[in-house]
């Protein structure tokens, strides 16, 4: 379809590896699926090894699969033309630390052979939206970490691309840039841009993406958009003043208990114990203060399909 922009089949990437005279095959990816459709966010998670540098790097057309197919905006990803509508910010940049903003920048207009008065136009553009304008007569070594992470951002999107791939965009930023930046990516995606997001930082994942695919051993083990993820694990909380007859009363429950000052926190994925609870907290008069129904936060799932058969992670 027209607004599939990143699409692959069954893609697998094998590495041989050779360890004491003898050649190893270690799987990379194990038959990647993904459908990521225009002005969708996708956080791409997994542990480290988990194969999602991997698939940045053939997204780019820089490394080849063993197998399968990729699409990126319908065309293969070694396309220079397709490349010229992607814009890309690597996890770790390297710059020249003798240069400034504009003249790093028109290197790389450059590169996508543009005009110089649209290079001029769109680096006001993007130095204005990445909040660096007035440091643009600074040399790079006078900048800090957070301030080459944006000049990364700036550099990503000079060529308005239509997709973006951004591996670990806030790192190195302090909150404020980290909002800043985030309020940026929701924008983009306004305009219709796709932005394939890859970060550690699962709490502003849980907060800008709009679908999600976590990694684990080269395969993909969950995906789908966010809010559907998220509500598969909720549970209840309730919150009362026990008695002690309470408490003796619910020790054949299996539930979990968190006692705060007075108050204890009951929790549940059950609907019959959460009735169970409430009736047993009338007969013995507990005070119940509230029930509260919840979910697993993102970083909660990703730590539970961690835990799940866990084994040592291939790259």
């Amino acid at each position: 379809m027209s607004d599939c922009i990143i699409r692959t089949i069954d893609l697998t990437k094998i590495y041989k590896i050779k360890r004491f005279l003898k050649t190893e095959k270690v799987i990379g990816l194990d038959r990647l699926n993904l459908d990521i459709r225009q002005g969708s966010i996708f956080g791409f998670l997994g542990p480290n090894g988990a194969g999602k540098t991997t698939t940045i790097k053939i997204l780019l057309g820089l490394l080849q699969p063993t197998a399968g197919e990729v699409y990126i905006l319908g065309k293969d990803p070694r396309d220079i033309a397709t490349k010229a509508r992607i814009g890309f910010l690597p996890e770790m940049t390297y710059y020249e630390n003798y240069l400034k903003i504009d003249e790093i920048l028109k290197y790389y207009a450059g590169l996508f052979q543009m005009d110089p008065k649209l290079t001029r136009e769109r680096i006001d553009t993007v130095l204005d939206l990445v909040g660096l304008t007035v440091f643009r007569k600074k040399f790079l070594h006078e900048y800090s970490k957070g301030m080459l992470q944006r000049l990364g951002l700036a550099q990503a999107l000079l060529n308005d691309p239509e997709l973006l791939i951004l591996d670990e965009p806030t790192s190195g930023l302090d909150p404020i840039a980290q909002m800043e930046i985030r309020e940026i990516i929701l924008n983009l995606a306004k305009e219709g841009k796709t932005i394939f997001l890859s970060s550690h930082l699962l709490s502003e994942v849980e907060l800008i993406c709009s679908h999600i695919g976590i990694l684990k051993n080269g395969k993909l083990v969950k995906w789908g958009t966010m809010n559907d993820l998220l509500k598969i694990n909720k549970f209840f909380e309730i919150h009362l003043i026990p008695s002690d007859n309470f408490i003796d009363r619910i020790k054949e429950f299996d539930i979990s208990q968190i006692p705060n000052e007075e108050t204890l926190i009951i929790s549940t994925e059950s609907e019959e114990v959460k009735n169970n609870i409430i009736k047993i907290a009338a007969e013995t008069d507990s005070k119940i203060i509230g029930i509260y129904p919840r979910k697993d936060s993102l970083e909660i799932m990703f730590k539970k399909l961690m835990l799940e058969n866990n084994n040592a992670y291939s790259d």
